[in-house]
């Protein structure tokens, strides 16, 4: 693989696999016990090293038996939130924590929601994973109008103030949700995110199988500079190339 390429796997809803020239990284794997096992041994020691990031500890976020890859890849690293209870050989992170670690830097950041998002420095890369961070303007709530704009004002803020430690970053890869359940409103974390952070790639995830909002945002983001990742299926790749 080329020192300057990216190749990243969608796995379902807010996860995937990374890989860079030395680096395999797995972002909020929660599939079951079968697809656990799709992450076999050939996975697992294709690359010099394994990184495995839990943002929190949501279901559809987690699923503790990624633990079980440990056998098959001893010097596995993980990477969890700290509202993962304390595990045995994990590295727990909380908001506003830096490492670094075989070669990798790693900056926990926050999220408007439980846990971390994480923006990670891995062999030339800048790579971002929100977590459950969004602008979650929830339409489908039975509030007042008054309740409704208090509320919007509030997760408004929340959102922007979130991001604020990004301000200063390129960011190559972001992975970022794009989730229906919100309603019409849906996009409006995404659409602020690329507008004012301009990742090279912007990956939209938290979707489950609603495919069709990919290609939605896509057309409403019409010439944005960044360049969008229409997700179809579970397994589908993409490459980028850092020139």
């Amino acid at each position: 693989m080329s020192k300057n390429n990216i190749y990243i796997t969608y796995l379902y809803n807010s996860g995937f696999i990374a890989e860079t020239e030395k680096h395999l990284m797995i972002f909020d794997f929660c599939l079951g016990v079968s697809d656990v096992n799709t992450i076999n041994a050939t996975v697992l020691k294709s690359k010099p090293y394994v990184t495995v990031f839990v943002s929190h500890a949501h279901r559809d976020h987690f699923n503790p038996m990624i633990l079980r890859w440990r056998v098959r890849r001893p010097d596995i690293q993980y990477i969890f939130s700290d509202d993962i209870p304390e595990l045995d050989n994990v590295i727990r992170m909380r908001s506003g924590e830096a490492i670094e670690i075989n070669n990798m830097n790693i900056i926990a950041l926050p999220s408007t929601d439980i846990g971390v998002s994480f923006l990670v420095t891995v062999d030339g890369f800048v790579i971002y994973h929100a977590g459950d961070l969004n602008y979650w303007n929830w339409q489908q709530e039975n509030n007042s109008i008054e309740e409704y704009q208090i509320r919007q004002r509030k997760a408004k803020i929340a959102f922007q103030r979130a991001l604020y430690p990004l301000r200063k970053e390129e960011i190559d890869v972001a992975f970022f949700p794009v989730d229906p359940q919100i309603g019409s409103n849906y996009d409006e974390g995404a659409i602020y995110f690329i507008n004012n952070f301009s990742p090279k790639v912007f990956v939209p995830m938290h979707f489950r199988r609603e495919y069709a909002v990919c290609e939605k945002l896509r057309k409403k983001l019409g010439s944005s500079e960044s360049q969008v990742f229409c997700i179809s299926h579970v397994g589908q790749v993409f490459s980028y190339h850092k020139g």
